[in-house]
Order: C-alpha cells, then structure tokens, then sequence
C-alpha cells in the first residue's frame, strides 16, 4: 500500500501523541517543541546539527547551568518540520539527589505500568506502545515484535563546531566532567520491512544511573521515540517520495 494508506501511520495523524516529556511529544511540530522546551526552563545554548539518516533535523538545547539538555531529531512533511525521536538528560549533583523510589513512583504515576523494569545500579523502565497508543504488556509487546527496534549510540557525529571539534560544557560545580550533546537513537532493523512494525507505536526508555566513582550523582536518561514512524520515513526518502507522505 501507498505510504499515505498504510496502517503504521494512522496514529500519527494529529500532531501531538505518545507519552508526554515537559510538555514534548511526538508529531508536534519543531517551533511547538522549541516553546516547550524554553517553557520548561532557561536555554544556555541551542545548536543545530548534521541529522542522521532517516531524520531531516537534528537539534540541542543546554538548559539552566548546563546539567541538562535536549537532543530533538525531526522529520519533514507535507505537514512541516515534526518531531519523530528525542533524547533527554539530567545530571544531578548529590546534593540535589532525589531517592530512587521517589523517582520511580513520579514515573509509574504519570505514565503507568512499565512494559518492562530491570534494576542495575539505579533502574531502567520501557514503555512499549500499539499502533493506536495503548500501553502494551511484556508479552504483547514481544508477540507484536514492539522490542529492540532501535539502537543507542553513544557517540553520534551530529553536533561539531565549525573547526570539526564537537561542543562541550563542564557540568557546574565538577571539574573533568564534561557533556556534550550527540546521543540519539537510530533505527536497529533499519533493513527490516515497515509491515514488520505495523502493530507498534511510540515507545520511552527511561533510565536512572548511579554514576559510581564520579563527582556528580545519578543522571536520569529519557528517550521517546517512534520507529515505525522513523523507518517508513526512511523509506519514502529511499524512493524519493518523502514530500508526499501523508500523516
């Protein structure tokens, strides 16, 4: 079927879906989540980088002093420039650092039973969503093959100054720490067909880190994305329709 009629993309029509992040979620247009972000706390510095197939944009916002940051990966459409993927981190000093079961009670109330949870060094938490945005369990999430489908690099080459060097900032109050926009997520069965992912929908990793035997505390990591969403779009750039996707 034509992209425009396949059913992966029914849920994607109205622009603002899946979990929300400080007021971001999928399909929102870039200016939309541009004012979230500014919304949710002070902009240090945004920059714009080089998107990595199958994005067409890829930007970072340094919020506050520096201990937190945004990446936003985007598609474009006949709708505009839309958010398809977005990476978020928070680097807690130890002074600041809230109890780890405070921090999985927040996260259990405002986005329900995790799909799955595992527990090392801190805790990491999945939401799996279907086609039509329900929440899946472990089970129906591995039955509809909504698992495993996207990688996290650690060192994506998106975000460099115009000397090549990539952009760095010293979290405050640490000497030697230093961050950098980069991580991401990109698709892990890149070569798989997009029927394979029909059933699925948005999905938000979460997780809270213990950094032992570094100067800063935890850091929480959050990643939101949808990769049927990111592969059919890749697709339809392979073939040269992208602008007539219809979403």
């Amino acid at each position: 079927a034509p992209l425009n009629q396949d059913p992966l993309l029914r849920a994607k029509r109205a622009e603002g879906y899946g979990p929300e992040v400080v007021g971001l979620q999928l399909g929102m247009s870039l200016d939309a989540a541009d004012r979230s972000i500014r919304a949710h706390r002070e902009v240090m510095e945004r920059f714009v980088g080089k998107a990595p197939f199958p994005f067409d944009g890829a930007y970072a916002y340094v919020l506050g002093d520096g201990g937190e940051y945004f990446t936003l990966f985007t598609i474009r459409d006949v709708h505009g420039e839309r958010l398809v993927a977005l990476d978020r981190q928070v680097f807690y000093l130890p002074a600041n650092t809230p109890p780890d079961d405070a921090v999985a009670d927040s996260l259990v109330t405002k986005y329900g039973a995790p799909t799955t949870r595992r527990e090392y060094q801190g805790f990491s938490m999945r939401w799996s969503r279907d086609a039509n945005g329900e929440n899946l369990s472990r089970g129906e999430a591995k039955s509809l093959g909504c698992q495993g489908l996207v990688d996290s690099p650690k060192s994506m080459d998106v975000f460099r100054k115009p000397d090549g060097n990539p952009y760095v900032w010293a979290l405050p109050g640490v000497d030697r720490v230093w961050m950098g926009p980069g991580n991401g997520v990109g698709l892990k069965r890149d070569g798989s067909n997009a029927a394979d992912m029909a059933g699925c929908g948005a999905e938000m990793t979460v997780s809270w880190s213990h950094n032992r035997g570094q100067a800063y505390g935890p850091s929480l990591w959050i990643k939101l994305y949808d990769a049927p969403w990111m592969h059919a779009h890749g697709e339809a750039r392979r073939s040269e329709n992208a602008t007539n996707v219809t979403l």
